[in-house]
């Protein structure tokens, strides 16, 4: 699946930047139990080879990539280990990770049974959310983590530029993943924590001790100044 991406993504660099956000987000989404698709191992294995497949159809000029690339993937023979249901759905996360979103009168889309629906747009939303990102300058899922409250969930990413061209780009983005989540995803600029350098501890006798040496050396000193008076006098006459 890797070398056909290779062979036919014209742009493999940053098809590769996108799909390690795309399973940083996943997996930060289930770390914090955000919605019943992020627990699911099957989707993360969808999730994985849209992400490293849905650059194929940039090699199509003249036609809708996202279009393209659902086209050429249903083409290929199935690989082993998949079912014909997990590789529909991978081709309509493809199909979707760009363009307009899904709707319910969509013609493959709309075939779907409501929990098929939700997983085409949680996958979807998680690669349109990761090439949001991409596109703001975001290199790799290192260091992405997320938080959940009652009322939203706040993703925290490093190196996010926080301006306004940044912030209505992801607005776009992240609009499906909303949609899935039915919940505010805000996101956030990832704080760097600050080096705190331990400077070695000084060794401070303590008062006692030092009062005990104070108290020994003067003892010794007293008994070498009787020794030395006891030595000097002179004997006694007979």
């Amino acid at each position: 699946m890797r070398a056909t991406a290779r062979a036919v993504d014209p742009h493999v660099r940053r098809t590769s930047q996108t799909s390690r956000i795309a399973v940083a987000l996943f997996d930060a989404l289930k770390r914090v139990d955000s919605a019943p698709a992020f627990s699911d191992a099957s989707l993360r294995r969808v999730l994985l080879a849209a992400a490293r497949l849905h650059g194929v159809g940039d090699a199509e000029a003249g036609k809708s990539p996202q279009k393209a690339a659902r086209k050429f993937l249903l083409g290929l023979t199935i690989p082993p280990g998949w079912s014909n249901e997990d590789w529909e759905l991978l081709g309509l996360a493809v199909r979707y990770h760009r363009g307009a979103e899904p709707r319910a009168k969509d013609g493959p889309y709309s075939k779907l049974s409501a929990e098929q629906q939700n997983s085409v747009r949680a996958l979807a939303g998680v690669l349109r959310l990761a090439r949001a990102l991409r596109k703001c300058g975001v290199a790799s899922g290192a260091g992405l983590r997320a938080e959940k409250s009652t009322d939203a969930i706040v993703l925290r990413v490093p190196s996010l530029v926080d301006d306004l061209e940044t912030a209505a780009r992801l607005a776009a983005g992240k609009h499906l993943l909303e949609e899935y989540l039915r919940m505010p995803l805000i996101v956030k600029t990832a704080v760097k924590p600050e080096k705190v350098v331990a400077l070695a501890t000084r060794q401070v006798p303590e008062i006692s001790v030092l009062a005990s040496d104070w108290a020994n050396s003067r003892s010794s000193h007293r008994r070498r100044i009787l020794n030395n008076r006891t030595i000097s006098r002179p004997a006694a006459a007979t």
